[in-house]
């Protein structure tokens, strides 16, 4: 309740301020590393020239001394943003530089509105560090951080100190919980090396201390706002924050527990929101920063490029239908990713419409193939069809549709892979894979025989929006289907299912573009984009040419598995 009052309360006074804006208004007044920047904004309505003067508020100086900065002046753009940065010197003629200051702000219509803020010089920075240490001293089970460097640390007089270490006195004062979080969580992470504690490392602990005092009083964004994490050696992307607070979701004693889960999510995070194409650099930092999976990681990023392209395929698709939690969940995923090096090809490929090209395939004659039996002895390898060996390209695609009924051999018992698949026989597979409910009705096509085979299938697949005639009248029975009418007809069935196509690659477009069809070119794309299909060898795409019964069975595999 107190969280949604003030939230309430900032939106009413947002809203006052949109109604009643002053023409000439200070924003905000903040400070990184000493360097002090005044934002303000013109919002009189026209352009005008700003002057801008910093004073010392002390009433025992002069007000020559008092004005201890030169006047800024800058012509500034009807609302346009502005800012104003300077430092403030430890000594200036014998005044040190602790105290109270007021930025005013004038615009040449002699409109004004000013500022003030509280700052600390070294030595003020270096006297609040000495009197929170001595009051950590103090610190005991019955006597809490919150109750002994609680009251040192947001004391009246350490207002100045806690704005030159950029902590917003405010907000934390302003709540009990974050109050004491911060407290404990400073004194937990800094009581074995308090001693050690100075200017240059103390302000980094205190903020880190006040954004997990924050996070764990409930307001998890702002205190990775505030908490600012690295990984690696870069600041954590902010977009990733909501992926990585889902993993942790936990209170945490200390900022190096709670830096060492930080890593652990973000990097999962990072690895599960990858495409194929930045994944290799998700698991190297991974490694490198979590000391995790090192194994697999080394193992898989040192494939060969063709094997490891569709081993990174897998992963991503792996962990688009269930992200992974743990160290140990990505271990698994990257295991079941890794190629079965003793195949053929490192473990096959693909026809050239489906993931790893056309150029990968290498059918090996059934009698060729043999393994090795668990007494030692070589044996032969069970097939699937006599022209189907286990080691085939296509041999897992089409042993699972044969095992759901939705492939079956020819007459003479063999799959004919090689063999151009006809339209109304990919309606027949696409219908049954995707469980498209079947629909009656009339014969809308003269070219199809009332008691064919393949009507009922093609009715379902017109009726469901998945194919159309190749005019008013015809289907096109008999006629080869064409590699962008199959794409079409595989995107079409997913959407009528429902399904939501993972994007695990960036559709960099083929060399025969220009060929693609305006009304394939979205399922192309997006078919592309999921790593369900590729182009041929050289680039291209050849979206007129046949589709052979081998790429049937492995894109239907590949969408619906």
């Amino acid at each position: 309740m107190k969280k949604i009052l003030a939230t309430t309360l900032a939106a009413m006074t947002v809203f006052h301020t949109a109604v009643f804006a002053a023409p000439v208004a200070i924003s905000d007044v903040s400070i990184n590393d000493g360097l002090i920047t005044v934002e303000a904004i013109n919002d009189s309505g026209t352009d005008s020239i700003f002057t801008l003067t910093v004073m010392k508020q002390d009433n025992t100086l002069t007000d020559e001394m008092q004005k201890l900065y030169a006047t800024s002046q800058q012509k500034v753009k009807a609302g346009e943003k502005f800012l104003y940065q300077f430092l403030i010197m430890d000594e200036r003629d014998g005044v040190r530089g602790s105290g109270t200051y007021r930025v005013d702000l004038k615009n040449s219509a002699g409109e004004t509105d000013d500022e003030t803020f509280v700052y600390a010089d070294s030595q003020g920075v270096s006297d609040f560090i000495d009197a929170v240490k001595a009051a950590a001293l103090t610190v005991t089970d019955a006597n809490t951080a919150y109750l002994q460097i609680g009251p040192v640390v947001t004391a009246p007089e350490s207002k100045g100190a806690l704005f030159s270490m950029q902590i917003d006195r405010t907000e934390l004062v302003a709540d009990a919980d974050i109050q004491n979080n911060t407290m404990n969580v400073f004194y937990a992470s800094n009581k074995d090396r308090m001693g050690t504690l100075n200017a240059t490392n103390f302000p980094q602990e205190l903020r880190a201390s006040f954004g997990l005092g924050t996070y764990n009083a409930g307001d998890t964004a702002k205190g990775l706002e505030i908490l600012a994490p690295t990984y690696g050696s870069s600041r954590a992307d902010a977009t990733l924050y909501l992926g990585t607070l889902t993993l942790m979701n936990q209170s945490y004693a200390s900022t190096d527990a709670f830096l060492t889960a930080f890593k652990m999510a973000y990097g999962l995070t990072t690895i599960n929101t990858a495409t194929v194409d930045d994944l290799e650099t998700a698991l190297k930092n991974f490694k490198a920063v979590n000391n995790a999976c090192v194994t697999e990681i080394d193992s898989i990023t040192g494939l060969a490029v063709g094997q490891k392209y569709q081993a990174y395929e897998k992963v991503v698709l792996a962990l688009y239908n269930a992200k992974a939690t743990t160290a140990t969940e990505l271990q698994a995923v990257l295991q079941n990713a890794m190629p079965d090096v003793g195949a053929p090809g490192g473990g096959g490929g693909g026809g050239g419409i489906v993931a790893g090209g056309a150029d990968n395939r290498k059918p090996v004659d059934s009698n060729s193939m043999s393994g090795v039996g668990a007494s030692g002895t070589t044996e032969n390898k069970v097939t699937i069809f006599p022209d189907i060996p286990s080691g085939h390209w296509a041999s897992q695609s089409i042993s699972y549709l044969k095992a759901k009924g939705i492939v079956s051999g020819t007459d003479s018992g063999n799959f004919e892979p090689e063999r151009s698949v006809s339209r109304e026989e990919y309606a027949k597979m696409i219908v049954l894979a995707c469980d498209i409910p079947a629909t009656g009705g009339e014969n809308p096509f003269t070219d199809i025989a009332a008691d064919s085979w393949c009507l009922p299938y093609i009715n379902t697949a017109v009726a469901s929006g998945i194919v159309m005639g190749v005019d008013e009248t015809r289907f096109g029975f008999g006629e080869n289907i064409s590699r962008q009418a199959m794409a079409v007809m595989t995107f079409r069935a997913l959407k009528q299912k429902g399904v939501t196509l993972p994007k695990v690659r960036t559709y960099t477009g083929f060399a025969d573009e220009e060929k693609i069809e305006a009304y394939a070119k979205e399922a192309v794309v997006a078919l592309y984009e999921a790593g369900i299909l590729n182009g041929k060898g050289e680039n291209s795409f050849d979206p007129v040419g046949n589709a052979t019964r081998a790429e049937a069975a492995t894109i239907i595999y590949e969408a619906v598995k």
